[in-house]
């Protein structure tokens, strides 16, 4: 039986209250050849429980457990693991609190299809929720950053939102996602160091959920939401002379 053509993973870790819809939003989608692998980073709510009642065989659920409690801070490690062993031509990932709009999968795969590119990505609806998890604010990534694809502005800059398609092949030539925070701004640099080519969807294809849980959040609460930025431009720095 043939492998689906794209496969999706999906980081967790305490999100039961979010990851229902998260996993609704993929089984809604247009396009419906594929994955999806559930990494749960040490969930201790009823995580397991939700994603278990989907009686769906595209989708598997996988408990990893850590050896040191504060991991689970970064999902980077959950991706290594659900990557590990894809063969589908496409890869995404998603996180347990955003959405995925119905044609989101559709129309990033046909994107890769028409188009000389290894990774596209899109806009995305942001919603802002209280503590109670009312939306008190809405707008677009691109109300707040420019988001079409310019590489010098990326150096400095992670614009990519949420919502993205890419070639495994070009994945596969970078090793894996880092552990630290900001895994996905240090896997694009590296998939640009590789010769990936990038390119913009104009359209908003998901909606990030901003609550007051979100790792963006947390950091900010510490005092220093940028250290994990230059943290990884300083990674791609030292790596190639393309980022100085």
């Amino acid at each position: 039986m043939p492998r689906p053509r794209l496969r999706i993973t999906m980081p967790t870790y305490n999100q039961g209250k979010f990851i229902g819809k998260a996993i609704g939003s993929i089984i809604d989608q247009t396009f419906q050849d594929w994955e999806l692998i559930v990494v749960d980073d040490g969930s201790t709510d009823n995580t397991e429980e939700i994603v278990k009642s989907f009686k769906d065989k595209r989708i598997t659920y996988k408990y990893l457990k850590r050896v040191k409690s504060d991991n689970n801070k970064s999902p980077g490690i959950a991706l290594n693991y659900g990557f590990e062993g894809s063969q589908a031509k496409y890869e995404t990932w998603n996180a347990s609190d955003n959405l995925m709009y119905p044609d989101y999968l559709q129309e990033l795969k046909d994107y890769l299809d028409k188009n000389k590119v290894d990774f596209v990505y899109s806009n995305c609806d942001m919603f802002d929720e209280d503590d109670n998890g009312k939306v008190i604010a809405t707008r677009k990534l691109s109300d707040i950053i420019n988001v079409d694809w310019n590489v010098d502005i990326f150096k400095h800059h992670y614009f990519l939102g949420i919502c993205w398609m890419w070639r495994r092949a070009l994945r596969e030539k970078c090793g894996d996602f880092q552990e630290e925070p900001s895994e996905d701004y240090d896997m694009a640099m590296r998939m640009v160091e590789k010769g990936g080519r990038f390119a913009y969807l104009d359209k908003i294809l998901g909606n990030y959920r901003n609550h007051t849980d979100t790792l963006s959040n947390q950091f900010r609460k510490d005092g220093d939401p940028d250290k994990w930025t230059r943290f990884v431009k300083e990674k791609a720095r030292l790596r190639n002379r393309m980022w100085l």
